[in-house]
């Protein structure tokens, strides 16, 4: 089950977040002031009563593009769809909220997630230079939403 993430679920969004990466990592007050700012929006993947991952986009009021700020899944759940299904309810919430398009920015060694955005209708449209804590590139991506009317 996807659900918006509540205060409840820090001590979850932390550990996972430690476990999962080694460089520009979260910390609790980065996740406090995310669930608790109106213009982000905190999913978890949540099955009887395990939390398996998370994703966190960002609304701007003055911008019709959303952007995924982060994304972990918990390596003991991978490849079992989480990484879908958390990036899917994000594009209907930024249709919700008349978004235009989806952006986000991945380490070009995370070759998992290029291959999901891709297969998710993602285009590449540019590389940042040492972007993360330990000079790795970036790469940009975007997906243009439809929104019903």
């Amino acid at each position: 089950m996807i659900r918006t993430a509540t205060l409840q679920d820090l001590d979850f969004l932390q550990n996972l977040e430690q476990r999962c990466f080694t460089t520009d990592i979260l910390s609790r007050r980065n996740f406090l002031y995310l669930l608790t700012k109106a213009s982000a929006h905190t999913l978890v993947d949540e099955k009887k009563g395990t939390l398996r991952g998370y994703a966190t986009f960002l609304f701007r009021t003055d911008s019709t593009s959303a952007r995924l700020y982060s994304f972990a899944t918990d390596p003991q759940y991978r490849r079992q769809g989480i990484a879908l299904r958390l990036l899917r309810a994000g594009e209907k919430i930024a249709k919700q909220r008349h978004c235009l398009s989806l952006r986000l920015e991945t380490r070009l060694d995370n070759v998992a997630m290029q291959r999901l955005v891709t297969q998710c209708g993602y285009q590449s449209f540019g590389r940042l230079a040492h972007y993360y804590e330990d000079e790795m590139d970036a790469l940009r991506f975007q997906k243009f939403l439809r929104v019903k009317k």
